[in-house]
């Protein structure tokens, strides 16, 4: 067994590299999944998939120009993209499939993707925006991981908006995307919307309640600074690393 900086390193690289591509592809299936119940439409369902695949590869081709290579922080923005960019493309899909004339009858697909980009593009605008500025603070930071994270993150939400606004309509539009039929929402919780109306101040001071105790629990937090705890325990080289800690004349911890 072997151990060292550069061991522990290749070992970390590999670790991220494997569970990046996992969560990468676990992302999208459960996207997939969350479609499926949104829109309930492979003429919709595959033109969002197309539109976030294309929006993750500009996000990346943007990354190799800005910073020209990924670390083990900044390689999390697949991820942070696919979880987020959907929610524009679910937005307005759901929204284009709901489309009716003021009279009630049933509207052409392409007056409704006209109408729907003009009811929801200041919306979805506004959430790439404000998601984009949540990203973009970590820019000034000096940790370079997290600062590029945030830059290729706050840019790939913009890359995300315009993608929606004009690919993912066209993309409907070539598919033969149709109108719901039937009343939008799901009947089955109908019921659960007339509980909430009702109820609604309860369900407020509930969540007042359980902020509030978030809150209170925040002193108990601790930080841990020890970049070894970041790591994989169960690799060679950290295995290797706790046979060491066992020996006190040696220490994994130093200053030259």
């Amino acid at each position: 067994m072997i151990t060292g900086p550069v061991q522990l390193s290749d070992e970390e690289f590999s670790t991220v590299a494997h569970g990046m591509g996992l969560g990468l592809l676990t992302s999208l299936v459960l996207v997939s999944c969350w479609l499926v119940l949104a829109v309930r439409s492979i003429r919709v369902i595959v033109p969002i998939l197309i539109t976030l695949v294309i929006g993750l590869l500009l996000t990346t081709g943007f990354a190799a120009i800005a910073v020209g290579k990924l670390n083990l922080i900044s390689v999390a923005f697949a991820v942070l993209f696919v979880g987020i960019a959907v929610d524009f493309a679910i937005q307005f899909s759901v929204r284009f499939r709901e489309q009716r004339l003021p009279s009630g009858g049933e509207m052409s697909p392409v007056d409704a993707l006209a109408e729907t980009g003009r009811e929801t593009g200041h919306q979805i605008l506004v959430a790439s925006l404000a998601t984009a500025a949540g990203f973009l603070a970590f820019v000034p930071t000096s940790f370079v991981g997290v600062a590029q994270l945030g830059l290729i993150a706050g840019i790939g939400m913009i890359i995300a908006f315009l993608c929606t606004m004009t690919l993912l309509p066209t993309l409907l539009h070539l598919f033969g995307a149709r109108l719901s039929r039937g009343t939008p929402g799901i009947k089955s919780l109908a019921g659960a919307d007339r509980l909430l109306r009702r109820f609604r101040k309860p369900v407020l001071a509930v969540f007042a309640l359980l902020a509030l105790t978030g809150l209170a629990l925040i002193p108990h937090l601790s930080f841990d600074a020890d970049p070894l705890h970041t790591k994989n325990p169960d690799t060679e080289g950290m295995r290797a690393l706790h046979l060491l800690e066992q020996d006190p004349r040696a220490s994994p911890y130093d200053a030259r």
